[in-house]
């Protein structure tokens, strides 16, 4: 609408410029002829104005459309921060869960299921090298009197003191655990 008015105006001038040489200054020339001119002008000066318009509209558009998906990518950068933070918690959780699959949860030993998959482990590697490998499995004496006499509390603490007294003095490739009960391997 500005653009256009800006058109309109200037033919306006165009003409009484036109006007006030010929007839005022008394320049040669024919003021029909000028008015014809400006008159075959203001088609495509309009059509111009027209496009500057759409132009001007097109841009808005534009930078309307980059204020959003500037809010959108700072709004997903916060909610990828979200998911990274998630997916840390989660990837401990799973690190977690898959301790407690494979570890007593007295004693903090291997469990028996985790015992088994590597004698088994054991086994395959020493048939296939065609070397011999140890089990030892070891029991607590008079187990049932302790937890009798002072409580399971107490026969609790002496396998836990068993387990880290054992586990310190095994090798770092050594398997130790709890088979059950008190019977360790």
């Amino acid at each position: 609408v500005q653009s256009v008015a800006i058109t309109l105006c200037t033919s306006i001038i165009q003409i009484a410029g036109s006007y006030w040489a010929i007839h005022v200054l008394k320049q040669p020339g024919s003021f029909a002829l000028e008015v014809f001119y400006t008159f075959c002008f203001l088609p495509s000066a309009l059509f111009i104005c027209g496009l500057s318009g759409q132009y001007a509209k097109q841009r808005i558009e534009i930078n309307e459309a980059k204020r959003v998906a500037e809010r959108s990518n700072s709004a997903l950068a916060v909610e990828m921060g979200k998911v990274q933070e998630i997916n840390a918690e989660l990837e401990k959780a799973l690190t977690r869960i898959e301790e407690l699959a494979v570890r007593d949860e007295l004693t903090g030993l291997y469990n028996r299921r985790y015992l088994m998959d590597a004698l088994e482990r054991e086994k395959t590697r020493a048939d296939r090298s065609g070397r011999l490998f140890s089990v030892v499995m070891l029991d607590v004496d008079h187990f049932k009197h302790i937890n009798d006499s002072f409580g399971h509390p107490t026969g609790d603490e002496v396998l836990k003191t068993f387990a880290i007294t054992m586990f310190a003095n095994i090798r770092e490739i050594d398997k130790f655990g709890r088979y059950g009960g008190e019977l360790c391997l």
